[in-house]
């Protein structure tokens, strides 16, 4: 019986002594070695028990886990997706496009932080809320919509975060529509020559799917700037009411209908425009 048991403890050390450890790579590969160390960037191990074997490192931020022979197993995230890394970043952006009223509408934004490097942006304007230009009293409303994609650097180490999930260069594909009123003056013809100015009310929607470009800064964790400027493609329909037949450009347009919160440069070219600066502040 004491051979026996003596048998058992040898072989379950030798057993013990040859047992290796896992490294779970993102990859989906699995390397069966010995683990040396444990590093704040990287993991040292080798693939071989004896003494002088060769040692091998491996960055931190492509391992998923390690499981030891002797059955603990450490996990890894990666710190710039982690949202617990981020559990004090006030994650509510309410906003105000600065100068949106200048171009006859007011603009009110609001973006929310799904997950690190990834927000929804909504905005909604007040036509006829700002400056009237061409003194036509536009009355309408129109909406902004997208994701934005915080720009990520090309190589980091798993110790790397955001200063702030608001903070950075971001691309965003966004979709605009807006439909408004206005009052518009025509000149009026007849065969014998111009008779007057004939006074309708147009009504236009249009829409536009864009790509913004942009940079937000935070400041004190509770204020922030956004800059922004995108280009895409534009829709425009307008219909008038009370038109006479005979009429030619009317009187404050020339011929252009504006838009609101995105240029449109002109009905024969589908190309848009957008650029702005918006002030906010931030709340849980």
């Amino acid at each position: 019986m004491k051979t026996l048991f003596t048998l058992l403890f040898v072989l379950g050390s030798f057993a013990l002594a040859n047992a290796q450890d896992k490294i779970f790579l993102s990859s989906g590969k699995i390397i069966e070695c010995k683990v040396t160390e444990v590093g704040t960037e990287e993991i040292k191990y080798k693939v071989s028990t004896e003494v002088d074997a060769a040692v091998y490192t491996i960055k931190k931020i492509d391992v998923i886990r390690i499981e030891f022979a002797n059955g603990h197993v450490e996990k890894f995230k990666e710190e710039l997706s982690d949202p617990d890394i981020y559990l004090n970043n006030k994650k509510n952006a309410w906003k105000f496009d600065f100068m949106s009223p200048v171009w006859g509408s007011s603009i009110f934004g609001y973006e929310r932080s799904i997950r690190p490097a990834l927000s929804m942006e909504v905005n909604m304007g007040i036509i006829g809320m700002g400056y009237d230009m061409y003194n036509v009293k536009p009355r309408g409303a129109l909406v902004k919509v997208g994701p934005k994609f915080m720009l990520t650097p090309d190589f980091r180490s798993r110790s790397m975060r955001f200063s702030h999930l608001f903070k950075g260069l971001y691309i965003q594909p966004q979709l605009i529509a807006g439909v408004y009123g206005a009052d518009v003056n025509y000149f009026e013809y007849t065969s014998t020559g111009f008779v007057g100015v004939h006074k309708a009310r147009e009504t236009t929607s249009y829409g536009n799917v864009m790509l913004n470009f942009g940079q937000q800064a935070v400041f004190t964790g509770s204020f922030l700037i956004d800059v922004y400027a995108g280009v895409g493609y534009s829709y425009t329909n307008t219909t008038t009411k009370n038109k006479p037949a005979n009429t030619g450009s009317n009187e404050f347009y020339n011929g252009y209908t504006p838009t609101f919160g995105v240029l449109n440069p002109d009905f024969y070219h589908p190309i848009s425009f957008t650029a702005g600066i918006k002030f906010g502040f931030l709340t849980r």
